[in-house]
C-alpha cells in the first residue's frame, strides 16, 4: 500500500550502514525531484511491527530509500510518499 506520510515520522532502521560517498549523496541531491518519490516510493514498516526496539505508534521504520528520505528533508519536503511493507525484523533486515 502506498500512502503519504510526514517526513519526521519515518525512522531509520539500525541494521542497514546507511552509508554512500559524500559525492554520491551530493549527486543524488542534485538529480532528485519528488517525483522520483513518486516513481520510487520509500519503503518502510509500520511501528507496531518493530520488535527489536520501541518505536511510538504512528512512526514508520525505513526499510529501504533511506538516501532518498534524507535529501527529501534536506530539500524540506514536509510530507513524501511511503510504500508500506509490514514484516517482522527478519524479513526487514533480507
Amino acid at each position: 500500500m502506498i500512502k503519504e506520510v510526514e517526513t519526521d515520522n519515518l525512522v531509520p532502521n539500525t541494521f542497514n550502514p546507511n552509508f554512500i560517498p559524500p559525492e554520491e549523496l551530493e549527486e543524488l541531491g542534485r538529480s532528485f525531484s519528488p517525483e522520483i518519490l513518486r516513481l520510487n516510493p520509500v519503503k518502510v514498516r509500520e511501528a507496531r511491527y518493530v520488535r527489536y526496539r520501541k518505536l511510538p505508534e504512528g512512526k514508520y521504520e525505513i526499510i529501504d530509500g533511506y538516501h532518498r528520505w534524507l535529501i527529501a528533508k534536506e530539500k524540506g519536503l514536509k510530507r513524501i510518499p511511503v510504500e508500506i511493507h509490514n514484516c517482522d525484523d527478519e524479513e526487514a533486515v533480507r
